[in-house]
């Protein structure tokens, strides 16, 4: 398990946060991640993260590569090498991704679909 729950802003204010464990509901059923377990669309979300001006050094995905693979003296040497193996763990599935905001939400959620409101979730 992972010491501590990491959070980040990505680009357009979306807000993700990684465990290794898949997480619950409200309803108390296992929520599916929203970061397909897939390398390049990881890599792509990871991307979005170091882009942000949120964590422009890639100090707190260090912090998240450290914390799951717990190998201090083995830690990247460059982003691109910290970016291949965090996608590498999601794409495996061993490290699970979730979207916890979007403000794109609150847009689809007011809009009106033929004549009455809809709520689209993803």
């Amino acid at each position: 398990m992972l010491r501590r729950e990491h959070q980040f802003r990505a680009n357009l204010g979306r807000i993700y946060s990684f465990s290794r464990g898949l997480r619950m509901d409200d309803n108390g059923d296992f929520r599916r991640p929203d970061v397909l377990a897939c390398e390049a669309y990881a890599r792509q979300t990871l991307d979005n993260i170091v882009t942000s001006p949120d964590d422009p050094f890639g100090y707190r995905l260090l912090d998240l590569w450290l914390d799951v693979f717990q190998r201090p003296w083995d830690k990247p040497t460059d982003l691109d090498e910290l970016l291949g193996d965090l996608a590498e763990k999601i794409g495996s599935g061993e490290l699970k991704g979730y979207l916890e905001y979007d403000p794109n939400w609150e847009a689809l959620g007011s809009m009106a679909f033929g004549g009455s409101k809809r709520c689209l979730s993803t």
